[in-house]
């Protein structure tokens, strides 16, 4: 009997073992998702990260989107979506290509018929992944990177509100980012203004967009407290403080969040002072101080608003207080003003995919 060339039984071994991989390589990626889906745990994921290459990725993304197993393929959706959150503040680019690997999932393997009764609409789904993922971006205040992201899901998801939401916070975080003072209220922006005409017009173009976007989001979805309070500010501080203080007055019945309850309440009292009625202004942030005691930004609110009563003692005093009082390790004003994840959305994503 003519005995193999042993280069050939080597190639043979090769490409045998090559199939056993590929193989394995979907359910590999299969039971990661069922482990995430059932349990949200991220460990057989990370090894997965850890040991493949982008191109094994797109293979393994792609036979799961033939599936057409909506749920299947919302809960792979996810797990790219969360591997993106982790990432993003130390690798941008990796954070990238897993939000593009969540895409794909969402373009090809969401089936475009109506939802069961007992299950959301995809564009609800759609709307808040992708908002979600662009807020990976908005927490690192890069708005370049976040505002793609936003018009891809609107392109697939016109009227989901969560995205008007999110399109409306970069419009505004740009406008703070072209003229500072814009976010101090008008009168700060028509300094600046005065100074340089055209960064000061772009701003508050930015501003004409962010209410354009926040009315967008509370006419699909009326409930949306935050949008409420985000669309009350952008008011003030587009001049209308007749409007803002209405709309704000809803959003602060509306408001459960904890942040959102401290968020009004400042912007309310910034109403008031500017309008020269600093009792009412103090009572707005002694609530605002309520809802969340150890609040910095409550403190200092308040310490401007004794140095504008010339009450100086006061105002060090509270300073002082403020910088050596604070209990909280997140502020509500610091990331509304830079940026923040939208958790709210990231929770409800979660609680859909589990089983």
């Amino acid at each position: 009997m003519k005995s193999v060339d042993p280069t050939i039984s080597l190639i043979i071994g090769v490409l045998l073992l090559n199939g056993q991989m590929a193989a394995a390589q979907p359910e590999a990626y299969r039971q990661a998702v069922e482990s995430y889906q059932s349990t949200r745990a991220l460990d057989e994921v990370r090894v997965l990260v850890g040991g493949w290459t982008r191109q094994l990725f797109e293979d393994a993304v792609a036979a799961e989107a033939r599936s057409r197993d909506r749920g299947r393929v919302e809960a792979a959706a996810m797990l790219h979506l969360e591997i993106a959150l982790g990432v993003a503040p130390a690798n941008p680019a990796g954070a990238l290509l897993h939000i593009a690997l969540g895409e794909r999932l969402i373009g090809e393997g969401l089936p475009p018929a109506a939802a069961p009764a007992d299950r959301p609409a995809p564009h609800e789904f759609i709307g808040r992944w992708y908002a979600v993922a662009a807020s990976a971006f908005v927490a690192q205040t890069d708005t370049a990177r976040a505002r793609p992201i936003v018009e891809r899901g609107r392109a697939r998801a016109p009227d989901a509100a969560s995205l008007r939401l999110m399109s409306g916070v970069v419009d505004e975080m740009d406008a703070n980012r072209l003229d500072p003072d814009v976010a101090q209220g008008s009168a700060g922006s028509q300094v600046t203004m005065r100074l340089n005409a055209r960064t000061g017009m772009d701003a508050l173009a930015r501003l004409a967009v962010a209410e354009r976007e926040y009315r967008g989001a509370v006419e699909r979805d009326p409930s949306m407290a935050h949008a409420w309070l985000r669309l009350g500010r952008v008011l003030f501080l587009r001049g209308q403080s007749a409007a803002s203080r209405e709309v704000l007055d809803r959003a602060r019945a509306m408001a459960r969040r904890q942040g959102d309850r401290v968020l009004v309440q400042l912007f309310l009292g910034e109403l008031a002072a500017a309008s020269g009625d600093l009792e009412a202004a103090r009572t707005h942030l002694a609530e605002a101080g309520a809802a969340a005691p150890g609040v910095q930004s409550v403190w200092l609110a308040l310490a401007q608003l004794e140095e504008r009563a010339g009450r100086l003692a006061r105002a060090r005093q509270l300073v002082r207080e403020g910088l050596t009082g604070s209990r909280l390790s997140s502020d509500p004003w610091w990331e509304y003003r830079n940026g923040g994840l939208d958790a709210e959305g990231l929770a409800w994503l979660r609680a859909h995919v589990q089983r």
